[in-house]
């Protein structure tokens, strides 16, 4: 019984950050924040990796 009424609050809460605009501007930036974020960590390690690669040939030679 009480598992039925969590599952129904979660759909009442999820339905709640769908319709509510204020909301889902909030979400969207948050998203957006963290999708940027994961996008500059992914660029600064590739980054880091081919620096590190061409410094270590260039100082083998």
């Amino acid at each position: 019984m009480s598992i039925a009424i969590l599952e129904s609050l979660n759909e009442l809460v999820h339905l709640e950050f769908l319709t509510d605009p204020k909301l889902q501007r909030i979400l969207d930036f948050l998203s957006l924040r963290n999708l940027l974020s994961n996008e500059l960590f992914f660029t600064f390690s590739n980054s880091l990796f081919f620096y590190l690669q061409i410094r270590k040939k260039l100082y083998n030679s």
